[in-house]
């Protein structure tokens, strides 16, 4: 039986093809797309039928690295060379001895192979394999940083070192042979895949793993995690609540589940919630994008995201920190433990308004405050939904850090829309100022066109 939803109006059909009305009546006209006609003369479309007219994306063939010409040998021997140059500076190096740090270069190389077989295998069944005994590496990092008295912190910052020269190598693969940009998409999403897969890995293992113990070298660490992620729909919202839920509390307030079926049970659980809200989420983006403000400014859109926040559960504060179109939701869990905040932000540019897609970013941080939310009656610590305007000049966060926004959080993450063909800054996780100063002649062609150089 058909629903009424199944229905579309020929204006609401004309929308989703992207076509004029007239168009599309034509089209209905001279029998090339199936329409219904109502009594009093209007037509209505299956959305079956429009859906069908849609393109669909083109499959791109999976191409392995030495089809490129980048035998996987190669790659590896140019991977460890940037490891080893960069290595020394990591302050987090300095926690092992002369035979862990053994220890973990054998099975660094060990999974540095195993997953650049996965991406040069072409066969799903092989690719599997390979990817299945770099998450059993990833997995024992996990228990012997935990081991070496390493905060979950400190073991994913430092897997997020290796993480970053792996995905620079693999783009310098994509630019010595010249690889188109789909097909340098798709290699970067592959590598992508298989090391959220084994990041996943390492913290179950430091969740599971032993606590550290009197001979190895412990320390408290006071050091803040802020992690960033890209996207740009509910599903980046999604990612997001994974990560945090899958985050381990400190041994002392929680002690590790013997297998991983109960943290899956709590994705679930909040992937729901946010999935319930779908209409709502995206009514508040549609929303915020419909009305832009600027840095320290943004009042409405504040309204917007504390009430929504309220509906879902959450103790809101307005004016954070003492700053007006800040906000902070809390929800806290079964006890204490870590303090996760997921940050929005909501101002735009002038005169272009969002498009940088603030009111994504705003949406998909709620989308994912909301489903952790859901879950805290399991999990212990607390969840913060942190507002920070003034993103675009205004150094909202920056004040807020100054005025102590920050001051009780462990992990701080966020999520930036992009079009998904973007290659560039995907996996950084901080930005440094540099200065840079340039002696000798101007020469920019914005510059006089009297001086000789532009002559």
């Amino acid at each position: 039986m058909i629903d009424r939803g199944d229905w579309l109006t020929l204006g609401e059909a004309s929308r989703i093809l992207g076509v004029d009305p007239d168009t599309l009546r034509r089209w209905a006209d001279g029998g090339k797309i199936e329409v219904f006609t109502t009594p009093g003369g209007h037509r209505r479309f299956l959305r079956a039928s429009i859906d069908a007219m849609l393109p669909r994306p083109r499959q791109t063939r999976r191409q392995s690295l030495s089809s490129l010409g980048e035998p996987p040998d190669r790659i590896a021997a140019e991977f460890r060379r940037r490891v080893r140059t960069d290595l020394a500076s990591q302050e987090w190096h300095k926690s092992f001895d002369e035979e862990s740090l053994r220890w973990f270069r054998e099975r660094g190389m060990r999974m540095s192979e195993f997953l650049l077989g996965h991406l040069d295998t072409t066969r799903a069944v092989g690719r599997e394999q390979l990817l299945a005994q770099a998450e059993i590496l990833g997995r024992e990092y996990g228990v012997e940083a935990k081991r070496h008295g390493l905060s979950l912190g400190e073991a994913t910052q430092a897997f997020l070192f290796f993480r970053a020269r792996f995905m620079a190598e693999i783009a310098n693969v994509a630019r010595r042979r010249g690889v188109g940009s789909e097909q340098a998409s798709a290699l970067f999403e592959n590598a992508d895949g298989a090391l959220d897969r084994v990041i996943l890995a390492l913290i179950s293992g430091h969740q599971a793993g032993s606590s550290p113990t009197t001979s190895a070298k412990t320390r408290p660490s006071t050091r803040r995690t802020f992690v960033s992620t890209t996207g740009v729909s509910c599903s980046k919202a999604k990612q997001a609540t994974a990560l945090a839920v899958y985050a381990p509390s400190p041994p002392s307030s929680r002690s590790p589940p013997s297998s991983m079926s109960e943290p899956k049970a709590l994705q679930q659980r909040a992937l729901r919630a946010i999935d319930e809200r779908r209409d709502a989420l995206f009514a508040l983006s549609r929303a915020i994008h419909a009305k832009p403000e600027l840095a320290f400014e943004e009042r409405e859109a504040a309204i917007r995201l504390t009430e929504f926040l309220e509906g879902a559960g959450f103790s809101v504060e307005r004016g954070y920190r003492g700053i007006e179109t800040s906000y902070r939701g809390d929800a806290k869990g079964r006890g204490p433990g870590p303090t996760v905040a997921i940050l929005q932000e909501y101002d735009a540019l002038a005169e272009i308004g969002h498009a940088c897609g603030h009111n994504l970013i705003a949406m998909i941080g709620i989308a994912a405050s909301v489903g952790v939310r859901a879950v805290m009656d399991q999990l212990p610590g607390r969840v913060a939904a942190i507002g920070t305007p003034a993103e675009e000049g205004g150094g909202g966060k920056v004040a807020l850090l100054r005025a102590g926004g920050f001051d009780d959080v462990d992990v701080a993450m966020m999520i930036h829309p992009t079009s998904g063909r973007s290659l560039a800054g995907r996996h950084s996780l901080a930005s440094n100022r540099v200065m840079v100063e340039y002696r000798g002649r101007a020469a920019h062609a914005g510059a006089t066109r009297r001086h000789p150089r532009h002559e």
